[in-house]
This record gives structure tokens, C-alpha cells and sequence, in this order.
């Protein structure tokens, strides 16, 4: 989903099935374009939400409530893992 929606107290509110639904034609048209993409989700929601429209994707952790390191610490592994270079270095905190 290109855009996540906020609840009533101005915070990430949950995708709802019909939310994911719609975000699908920006999610394939994106993955056209960018036929070398490598979807990663951010958090569970994010993972049930791609594992549903078939998208192969890694995952980690979204970094709201105390899972900044965690989702750090995903980030450095899909890039030791996937892009195996030492050249793309994350910014430090």
C-alpha cells in the first residue's frame, strides 16, 4: 500500500483487507517497472499483505514501538545476504 492511513489519534492505523486490495495494482505496477526489485515488508501486516497477493518478499521488523534495532539489524541482513556488498552502508542512528 502506497500510503499508510492514520486512525483517529494520528497514528499508523492496521490495513484493512479491502486497503491491501487496492494497493495491489501499485504494487505490480511498481514491480513492472522495476523488474529487479526486491520487495521487503515492514512488519507482520506487511508480510501477511504480500504472502496474500503471492509476492515473494523478505521481512523485518517495523521499527515503531521499541523495534528500531530489531529492524536495523533486518535491514543489515538483507543487505549482507542479498546484495552482499560492503559498498551500501546504512546510515548510522
Amino acid at each position: 500500500v502506497p500510503f499508510q492511513p492514520m486512525n483517529t489519534e494520528g497514528s499508523n492505523a492496521s490495513l484493512s483487507s479491502r486497503q491491501i486490495d487496492l494497493g495491489r495494482r501499485w504494487l505490480e505496477e511498481i514491480l513492472e517497472l522495476f523488474p529487479m526489485a526486491i520487495p521487503v515488508s515492514v512488519g507482520n501486516r506487511a508480510d501477511e499483505a504480500l504472502s496474500q497477493l503471492g509476492v515473494s518478499h523478505y521481512q523485518t521488523r517495523h521499527p515503531s514501538r521499541g523495534g528500531k534495532s530489531e529492524f536495523r539489524a533486518g535491514l543489515e541482513s538483507l543487505r549482507r545476504t542479498v546484495f552482499k556488498s560492503a559498498d551500501l552502508v546504512l546510515p548510522a542512528p
